[in-house]
């Protein structure tokens, strides 16, 4: 437009009126330049995040590593690791899942927490996608899962995207072409899954041992934390409901529709950022030299159902994590989240869509995770997601362990089984090993 304008000027500026129309060209072609600037600096996070996603940032090449090398038996005095993740439970054993035809994990579940591997373990680590839907129902069918196997304090939960970030939670994402263009604006659904999520962790073992950094960075009871902003938060979610939305169109009172519009969004990203700095969470290991690091993957706000797997810590999530680990000295120390740190070398030989699919699900801003392993320490860090098992050691020790869907399978191995995943892992490495001893347990169909 702007070469536009300065074509047009030369040709009318003969007349009033030709230069009358060449500064309204201007004009519009500046209006158009500012806004398109102000749209990028507001999106500017998620263009990073996407830029970072359509490259090779989260190739294992670029971290370097190795195969881990597992003790051949379990230690002595080990603690003992359940590791469970992309369970996928619904609100009941017969209710198809969002993006799947078929029930959730509900029944298989119960057959994994009645195996001995998981009644003898010292935590059980659930690496997110708990729930299919993160509805309250599903939370509380989860939770009653593990209280019937006298597993509640013993548990740790992890938030995955589909706990938080699934916009469209009862019709489904494949039903129709008007459900794909169904557009969460403010992200009052992710708001409402994170309130869901922080209560569901409360009433486990995490919630009840669990500490993280208070707005003066003291260390502080997450039991506490969490009831604070309970109270801050849970009032604005209740009358969403009943608030009525407001409506951006042109035409008279523009900027009156606006200036609602503006504080209606502000005090949904007050609510929001309440609740995401709980995280991260450090839930220290009783009867052991060990704390566990649990960070929140699923910060960025997805407003449609394309946009629910995208993963992202954030700068201030790892911020505080590097100012709460300088509280707990424990020797081992494990990080448990959602999202992978790395894709797997055999998905670069697959099609187009796998590999596009792989690299949108990878943690976009894994680099400082890494260093954060390298600078204190972190024997390991456990993920889920994609429903693929793996496991690698990067050069500075760090073991990455990642979990197919314990109760979907793992699709990588074209394996449909329910399985989990238990780790007995010792003080510190042993030798040539990781210090770690890993069995699967596979399940029937």
């Amino acid at each position: 437009m702007f070469g536009l304008a300065a074509r047009l000027g030369a040709q009318w500026a003969q007349t009033p009126l030709g230069r009358g129309l060449v500064i309204l060209l201007w004009c519009l072609a500046a209006l158009l330049a500012a806004g398109v600037v102000v749209f990028v600096g507001k999106r500017l996070g998620g263009l990073s995040l996407l830029a970072a996603m359509l490259t090779d940032y989260g190739r294992a090449a670029r971290f370097g590593g190795r195969p881990p090398v597992w003790l051949d038996d379990p230690p002595a005095n080990a603690l003992r690791i359940t590791h469970l993740s992309d369970l996928h439970i619904t609100e009941g054993p017969d209710v198809r899942m969002v993006e799947k035809d078929e029930p959730g994990g509900n029944q298989a579940l119960q057959a994994l927490l009645s195996r001995p591997e998981v009644q003898e373990s010292d935590l059980v680590l659930l690496t997110g996608d708990v729930t299919d839907r993160g509805t309250a129902i599903s939370w509380r069918a989860a939770l009653d899962a593990l209280t019937e196997h006298g597993l509640t304090d013993r548990a740790v939960l992890v938030p995955g995207n589909h706990d938080l970030a699934v916009v469209d939670p009862w019709g489904g994402l494949r039903s129709t072409g008007n459900r794909w263009r169904r557009n969460d604006r403010f992200g009052v659904v992710q708001l409402a899954n994170l309130l869901k999520f922080a209560e569901s962790f409360a009433e486990t073992g995490g919630g009840k041992r669990g500490f993280v950094l208070s707005r003066d960075k003291e260390l502080v009871r997450y039991e506490q934390a969490w009831l604070e902003a309970e109270r801050a938060v849970r009032p604005l979610i209740a009358a969403l409901p009943s608030m009525p939305v407001p409506k951006q169109r042109l035409g008279a009172g523009w900027l009156q529709r606006r200036s609602e519009i503006l504080a209606y969004e502000a005090r949904i990203i007050a609510a929001r950022k309440r609740l995401l700095a709980l995280f991260p969470i450090a839930v220290p290991m009783p009867g052991h030299d060990a704390v566990v690091f649990v960070l929140n993957s699923c910060t960025p706000v997805s407003r449609h159902p394309a946009t629910n797997a995208l993963g992202r810590i954030g700068r201030a999530q790892y911020k505080r994590l590097d100012a709460l680990a300088g509280f707990f000295g424990e020797h081992l120390k494990l990080v448990g989240l959602h999202h992978h740190v790395v894709r797997r070398t055999e998905e670069q030989g697959r099609g187009f869509i796998d590999r596009l699919m792989a690299k949108f699900t990878v943690l976009s801003d894994a680099s400082p995770l890494v260093r954060f392993c390298r600078k204190h320490r972190v024997r390991a860090v456990m993920n889920g997601h994609r429903h693929l098992s793996y496991n690698l050691r990067l050069p500075s020790g760090t073991t990455i362990m990642a979990s197919p869907s314990s109760t979907l399978g793992d699709e990588l191995a074209h394996d449909p089984r329910p399985q989990l995943i238990r780790y007995d892992v010792a003080d510190q490495p042993s030798g040539h090993t990781v210090g770690i001893y890993r069995q699967v347990v596979r399940l029937p169909i």
